[in-house]
């Protein structure tokens, strides 16, 4: 804010933080002293108060900030405080409303507030109510007034056949997301806006819609994005996005974007002074400043701009990369319904005696493998595999299994419909086809890939052509033999890192990879690799999946020679800990093996090689410290 004439609104101001900061912003912008007595202290407060304005549904917060702005000069006498007690959406620029407050004028009228036709400058913390929290009459009051605000143009949910052009805003969206487009609507052109929100609209699939209405009404100026550890208590990850109104496309398009991640505190005139004279891109130890051209950037994973090192362009427009789901088919594996009924270990199928014909060999969760392969002698469970009527399977023991199911009743506990249900009534079975007692028949995979990832994302060889839960996807490349190259990739250091921007942060510090997430990541495609590329890739994944697997038994031989009484240590542990230690080294050289490999074709400098593995590393930290969504 800069013009000391400037008219500023809070549309959810709570109790008055940012109303308090934008009135001595405009007190200093004037010249005026912070303390002063006489007439022109009520002239000069007075003067600033009629230039904020704040909106707060709930009157409790509201008072407060009429307080917090009045006592900025308590020495003053004021006639006016510009805090409306309001639904945000109920707003209308210029209007006269009652402050929702039981006050009155000397007059003895009930007191008004009147705003002005636009504003300059609009900051705020909006709430963040997730969709599904808001009723439907708010749902329904927030669709009229935003495709009422900008008619043809925008629309929530679907649009009429003829508004080919038009932005379709996803029903999924937040409310945060109707205050930005709301109170751009408020807005003065060439007006800024601030606000400090959830940062899930950078990364997650109700995003891009919106950033799509950005790019065509707003040139985009900043967006920061502060470390976990600079504000540690916060329960929402947030970014703070500053924009500007602006109806002309040439200005838009040639705007440069700043992404700006600050790693740790810097003083404000420190931070505001590298945000602003930055004119390329820019990184050292407290930030990292990425600048993109507004009209390159297309409506997708905008996180990545705030997150990745430098060198992530120079991988991603490699002539040997292309997306994952450009070289293969990428899915989520199937849902069963019920997993206690139609996946069965071992013991359960021997006990019931099914016929081997209806059993198909499974995983059903990442905690069952260990290692980088999955191997036939790996298998202890199956998924139960019938695509055949009842009545031609009279006298099997499958059929005494079916039986059974139709007479299991399973407590539900979430959704409209809860209670207990038969396990063919759920929702998720009864509507299977040919049969409600029939998984879906997809193709065996050779790579799974984890959709939950702890502590570095591992990419599963499936050497025993099983099945998986839908806590898997499956990966089925064009070709069975550039599975391995598939492979060595997202098991590398490059493909780690990918994989971090690519997905997003879950509750406990999880990674979170979403189907169409997955699909997008950045491989190498082996059919624009030499021969000797490919084998080097294949022999080093190889090396590591044999290394690995030595770790992990390695592991467990120490385990087995542990002392049961501590602090003894066990006649055979000293020598299982040197065949650990002697495992864990072979297994750090094979990975380097692997990453030397990747960073070869990739034509990666030794500095870049180096961002790669740092640029992980502080990624996966990140990740860790976010321990709340």
């Amino acid at each position: 804010m800069q013009d000391k004439d400037a008219m500023v609104l809070d549309p959810g101001c709570g109790s008055g933080s940012f109303l308090v900061r934008a009135y001595h912003r405009l007190r200093e912008l004037k010249g005026y002293p912070r303390e002063t007595r006489g007439m022109l202290a009520y002239a000069y407060h007075q003067e600033l108060l009629d230039q904020v304005y704040g909106i707060d549904i709930n009157q409790f917060p509201a008072h407060l900030s009429v307080i917090n702005l009045a006592i900025q000069n308590p020495r003053a006498r004021i006639k006016t405080v510009n805090v409306l007690v309001e639904d945000f959406f109920n707003i209308k620029p210029g209007i006269t409303t009652l402050t929702g407050f039981k006050s009155f004028t000397a007059e003895g009228a009930q007191s008004t507030v009147t705003l002005p036709p636009f504003f300059d400058a609009i900051v705020a913390n909006p709430p963040y109510i997730r969709q599904e929290l808001l009723g439907g009459s708010e749902k329904e009051t927030i669709k009229e007034l935003i495709e009422g605000e900008y008619p043809k143009k925008l629309f929530i949910g679907s649009a009429p056949r003829e508004a080919k052009d038009a932005v379709v805003l996803n029903k999924q969206s937040d409310i945060y997301i109707y205050f930005y487009i709301h109170g751009l609507k408020l807005l003065k052109d060439e007006g800024r806006l601030g606000f400090i929100s959830s940062n899930k609209w950078l990364e997650v699939a109700y995003g891009e819609p919106f950033q799509q209405f950005l790019q065509e009404n707003t040139r985009i100026l900043y967006i920061v994005e502060f470390d976990r550890a600079i504000f540690p208590d916060a329960e929402v990850n947030t970014a703070v996005t500053i924009l500007e109104k602006e109806k002309n496309r040439p200005k838009r398009d040639s705007n440069l974007v700043k992404f700006i991640r600050v790693k740790k505190k810097l003083g404000m005139d420190t931070l505001i002074q590298l945000i602003s004279e930055m004119k390329k891109s820019y990184e050292d130890d407290d930030i990292r400043i990425n600048l993109a051209k507004q009209n390159q950037l297309a409506p997708g994973k905008w996180s990545i701009y705030l997150r990745a090192p430098s060198v992530y362009q120079k991988i991603v427009l490699h002539s040997k990369i292309k997306q994952l789901g450009e070289v293969a088919d990428v899915f989520r594996g199937p849902t069963t319904g019920w997993n206690d009924y139609f996946i069965l270990p071992i013991e359960k199928a021997k006990e019931w005696s099914i016929e081997t014909k209806y059993l198909e060999p499974c995983v059903s969760s990442p905690k069952k493998i260990r290692g980088l392969a999955f191997s036939q002698e790996n298998v202890s469970e199956y998924f139960l595999m019938v695509h055949e009527a009842k009545d031609t399977l009279k006298g099997t023991n499958i059929l005494k299994y079916i039986d059974s199911g139709e007479k299991l009743e399973i407590e539900v506990t979430r959704g409209a419909q809860r209670g207990k249900r038969r396990l063919y009534e759920l929702e998720t079975v009864k509507n299977r086809k040919p049969f409600w007692y029939s998984l879906p028949q997809f193709a065996k995979p050779l790579i799974l890939i984890p959709k939950l990832v702890d502590k570095q994302i591992q990419v599963i060889w499936n050497k025993a052509k099983a099945h998986a839960s839908d806590l898997f996807y499956y990966v089925i490349p064009g070709k069975d033999e550039d599975a391995l190259v598939i492979l060595g990739f997202l098991n590398s250091s490059t493909g780690a890192l990918l994989s971090e921007l690519y997905g997003r942060s879950y509750g406990g510090g999880v990674l979170d990879l979403k189907v169409y997430e997955a699909k997008q990541i950045p491989v190498l495609d082996a059919s624009k690799l030499s021969t000797f590329e490919r084998s080097r890739i294949d022999r080093a994944f190889e090396q590591l999946v044999e290394v690995v697997e030595l770790r992990c038994k390695a592991e467990d031989d120490l385990e087995n020679v542990k002392s049961k009484e501590r602090p003894s240590v066990g006649l055979f542990e000293s020598e299982a800990k040197k065949k650990l230690n002697e495992a864990l080294e072979n297994e750090s050289k094979a990975r380097e093996q692997l990453d030397e490999a990747i960073y070869d074709i990739l034509g990666l400098t030794s500095e870049e090689r180096r961002q790669v593995e740092e640029g992980l590393r502080e990624l996966q930290q990140i990740r860790r410290l976010r321990t709340k969504t």
